[in-house]
């Protein structure tokens, strides 16, 4: 990984692999003095003396294929590193090295009293940031014998950690766990959680509660299966978490000896220095570590087929991978980066990485918000200027592609959210942020509220009309002209309990209602309509964002206490499919149009019953992202519930019109 350096004398990745997330607008200042030989060594929980500040991340038994579990645990040890070993058992090879955690899960898949005696320390793990507020998801076709004996479960079922521990619900719960581990080990405990909206409270929870550090996960981690809908809209950027988390444990006077480990997307030793000097004491190195072995990034681990034998199925005879070249790549990964690093700190004038933890003088701005710049702390020498939003989104091919296998025009499990591996290289500000919901995460449940398990447990998605029926999801569809009368709209209509829009009229069934479509001057409008009994209102995008008007007229009708006697039904090309759903719902719509995906269906030849496919996996996504956000009714819980929202890379204006806070706060 060769740098460049610009006639600032700043080190920095070549631009064209620069993204537009935080870390990437932030470069690291040079010239702070003649700097040789730095010392990049740390003490980890006055157990370990580590070569450097990296933790290779949490990657269980039966996610990867065994050998890759041994590689990472012995190349922790040559290098002087830590190794997280996942939820998956321990394997007998890495049950000796010293280098490694031992995961308390969920599932507590192999969980003994003597695997927890192993290693260095204890990981109590809450979440992880490819799936916030779902479980752990090793599916069927992997697990096999082997995998069967380690985790004590049976062959050839979908092993699925429940979303919460069922014994913590609250941070008074984690602190009783967190004591009784240690008094049973003498180990130290750290807690894994996702960066969520509420991660600066849970990091100062876990610091109260005697835990000896925290783990922090950030949105684009990888994993080995998880729901696209969950891994692409749920949690922070890692570097938005741990500036707040610091920042909380510093006014708080907790912050020392207490550990804070970064990850989630880190791929240069640069990403580490600024987390680092962001508030992290160590980073977590997960997907760099397998495309160190070979990883090509198929995407596609869960299905046991791994063309770089990583995450193959362990039954699979037909290859194996090299424990020999499996370790060396490792050991020579860790030992480039440490070199990189050492080039780093010198540059920066820096002697020890101690030195770095915090210290947010080495960073200099490039293009960041006020939002941001209040999170960490540095003022922006000239004002960035934030791009108008476009009202007018075109769909991206990779939501296109989404849409298809929900219907089952592609793919080949129609009607069901589709799994995939690895990170995401979706937005906010990878792929390219086109649209304003595109802006905004959505909260994960963590400790602070306990998740709902879309697994196990039934979530009501149906949403009741005040006079009409009770429709099956926060949906409806806008028939053409062509089709007003087409018995085809009727049909999918009454399948899936779901209104058609045709003109002036809402039609469910035998029920129907007059709606109002709203003008610049909707308050008046309104007031005049509720006088009259009309209560449907329709929200179009005219000179700005739907999302916007929507938030504005929730706000006005909550102000006025007629909230609850108005439907606001918004239509919007910034709807895609079930996040922005879900998105649009959270900031004040009742009903939401979903003829974006519907269209895609329709113009490539889709019938009825790929149309009710797509409903009904947006269904199931929206279940997920409720269970996933805590939320058992979405008619009942999710309309205007903006604090499950945060803003990513909007400036403060836009955040206060929209009701969001900005992520970190």
């Amino acid at each position: 990984m060769s740098k460049n350096a610009r006639s600032d004398g700043t080190i920095f990745v070549p631009d064209s692999e620069r993204t537009g997330r935080l870390l990437d607008r932030l470069r690291v200042r040079t010239g702070g003095g003649p700097v040789k030989d730095p010392e990049t060594g740390m003490r980890f929980l006055n157990s370990l003396d580590l070569s450097m500040p990296v933790y290779l991340g949490d990657m269980s038994f039966g996610a990867l294929s065994g050998v890759p579990n041994i590689a990472i645990a012995r190349a922790a040890q040559i290098e002087s590193v830590v190794a997280g070993t996942g939820e998956g058992g321990l394997l007998p090879e890495v049950s000796g090295i010293p280098n490694i955690t031992v995961q308390w899960a969920s599932a507590r898949f192999g969980v003994t009293a003597d695997t927890l005696s192993k290693g260095s320390a204890i990981v109590i793990k809450i979440g992880q940031g490819a799936k916030p507020g779902i479980g752990g998801h090793l599916p069927a076709s992997k697990v096999t014998e082997a995998i069967s004996r380690a985790r004590r479960i049976p062959v050839g079922i979908d092993a699925i950690s429940p979303a919460p521990h069922h014994d913590i619900y609250s941070i008074e719960d984690l602190g009783r766990r967190i004591r009784q581990l240690r008094t049973m080990t003498g180990k130290p405990v750290l807690v894994k959680v996702a960066a969520t909206n509420y991660i600066p409270y849970i990091a100062l929870g876990v610091a109260r509660m005697g835990g000896a550090g925290i783990i922090i996960d950030g949105y684009g981690a990888g994993t080995g299966a998880a729901p696209e809908v969950v891994r692409n809209n749920i949690g922070l950027p890692v570097e938005v978490a741990v500036a707040s988390a610091h920042n909380a444990l510093v006014s708080e006077g907790l912050r020392d000896r207490f550990l804070v480990i970064a990850g989630g997307r880190i791929s240069t030793p640069e990403d580490m220095f600024k987390l680092m000097a962001l508030g992290a004491d160590m980073a977590v190195l997960g997907t760099a570590t397998l495309i160190a072995m070979g990883c090509v990034m198929v995407h596609r681990c869960h299905l046991g087929f791994c063309p770089a034998l990583i995450t193959n199925r362990l039954s699979d005879r037909r290859g194996s991978l090299s424990l020999e070249f499996a370790t060396g790549s490792v050991v020579n990964f860790l030992r480039g980066w440490r070199d990189e690093m050492c080039r780093i700190m010198e540059a920066s004038g820096v002697a020890s990485l101690e030195e770095v933890v915090g210290n947010r003088s080495l960073l200099k701005p490039s293009g960041i918000l006020d939002t941001e710049a209040s999170l960490i702390g540095l003022e922006e020498d000239v004002p960035s200027e934030f791009p108008p939003l476009p009202v007018q989104v075109p769909l991206p091919q990779h939501m296109e592609e989404h849409i298809l296998r929900l219907s089952g025009l592609s793919g080949n499990s129609p009607a069901h959210p589709p799994i995939s591996s690895m990170g995401s290289n979706t937005d906010p500000h990878v792929s390219g942020t086109q649209k304003l919901l595109d802006y905004l995460r959505i909260d994960g449940a963590q400790v602070t509220r306990p998740s709902v398990d879309p697994y196990r447990e039934e979530i009501d998605t149906s949403v009741k009309l005040r006079g009409g029926p009770c429709i099956s999801i926060p949906c409806f569809t806008v028939a053409s002209p062509a089709e007003a009368s087409s018995p085809y709209m009727d049909m999918v209509s009454r399948s899936m309990q779901v209104p058609v829009l045709k003109g002036q009229r809402l039609e469910l069934s035998t029920w129907c209602t007059d709606v109002e479509y709203l003008s610049t001057d909707w308050r008046q409008q309104i007031l005049d309509a509720l006088d009259e009994g009309r209560r449907f209102f329709v929200v179009q995008e005219r000179d700005e964002p739907a999302p916007l008007v929507v938030a504005r007229i929730d706000e006005w009708l909550t102000e006025h206490r007629v909230r609850g006697d108005a439907f606001i039904l918004a239509i919007s090309d910034g709807v895609h499919c079930a996040e922005d759903v879900f998105k649009m719902v959270c900031l004040g719509a009742d009903l939401v149009s979903i003829n974006v995906p519907v269209d895609v269906v329709v113009s490539k030849g889709g019938t009825t019953e790929h149309i009710e496919n797509l409903l009904a996996g947006i269904q199931k996504e929206i279940s997920l992202l409720s269970g996933a956000a805590g939320v058992t009714s979405v008619g009942r819980s999710l309309r205007g519930s903006r604090e499950l929202l945060r803003a990513v890379g909007l400036p403060t204006e836009v955040c206060q019109s929209l009701g969001v806070k900005a992520g970190g706060e």
